[in-house]
Formats: C-alpha cells, structure tokens, sequence
C-alpha cells in the first residue's frame, strides 16, 4: 500500500494486492494481484485477482469487478454492476446491470447501447456485414421500437450502404416476422 490510503472496516486485501492512494469503504474485498490506483471502492464491492482500477474510477456500492477486468481512468460505475472476467471498462455504466468481456456471443451481437454499442460500431459492423456480400446485394433490416435499437439499425445500415449495399428498412417488427 502506498498512502494516503483509507481502508473500511471488516476489508479484505488479499497478499500481492497493490492499492495507492485510494478509499475502500467498509466489507469489501480486494483479491490477490488487484492493482488500485487513485480511485474510491464503495461498500461490499468485490475486487476480484487480477483486476486494476485506474486514476479517478469510482466503484459503486454491492459491485463485482471479474478477474483481470480493467476500469480505465475516471469510469464511474452506479451500484449493483457485475464486470465480467477479462472486461475493459472505458466508459461509465450508469444503466443496465452488467459489463460484458465480449459483445459476439451464441446469440449474435449483444451490448448496451451507447455504452458498449455505440453507433460507430454498428456502422463499422454494418460495412464489415457488407463487405463480405456481394456488390449491389439487398439487405433487409429491422428493429423494435426502442430509440437505442433505432440507433444502432440506422448505423448498421449506414455501414451496410458505405460497402455498397441497397438496404430495405422493414420498420419496427417482431423478430419473427422479420424473418419470414
């Protein structure tokens, strides 16, 4: 440890743990390997082995950071989060309940939106979906009627029309209309 440091109450900082200059609010734990740098840790957090938490970070209350997760300089994560093992944080999670390490799953492409799918990736998604039809193919796309799936279908669709793509907006339907 390197001061000035505040630990809480009932913590505890497993062997190889660095912590510098940094606030731990009481019956948290911090596991072996973690590095904290300048940041503040809410109460019941669970830091688990591995894990850094950079400069200026604020870590909400009942948090879990997985093993080797990193939360970059000045993220700010609200109560209740699960960061998953291996994440990168690089912007604060105010919505939604979880950080995910990967956003390709079994179930295709998942994130929070304008957290983890911001609309520049969608459009880079869209020209990478493009690139690999061909010339002058016809996509079909759709959404539901929330303004984030509105978001990312209309930057995936910009990304589909940048690769020379004709797109067809089918508006908002259920997904198995959409596919018929």
């Amino acid at each position: 440890m390197k001061g000035p440091t505040v630990i809480g109450d009932y913590t505890v900082i497993e062997a190889g743990a660095r912590i510098d200059q940094s606030v731990i609010w009481a019956n948290s734990y911090i596991g072996r390997g973690a590095r904290l740098q300048s940041c503040v840790v809410g109460r019941r957090c669970i830091i688990q082995a591995g894990a850094r938490i950079a400069e200026g970070a604020v870590i909400g209350d009942d948090t879990t950071i997985g093993r080797g997760a990193d939360i970059r300089p000045t993220v700010k994560l609200w109560p209740n989060k699960q960061i998953d093992e291996g994440a990168v944080v690089t912007s604060s999670l105010v919505y939604g309940s979880q950080a995910r390490r990967m956003l390709f799953g079994s179930r295709g492409i998942a994130g929070l939106a304008n957290v983890e799918m911001k609309p520049e990736f969608a459009a880079q998604i869209g020209a990478a979906l493009g690139s690999v039809l061909d010339s002058g193919d016809t996509v079909v796309v759709n959404c539901d009627v929330s303004p984030p799936a509105r978001m990312v279908k209309r930057a995936v669709m910009a990304g589909l029309t940048s690769a020379g793509m004709a797109v067809l907006d089918m508006g908002a339907l259920p997904i198995g209309a959409a596919g018929f």
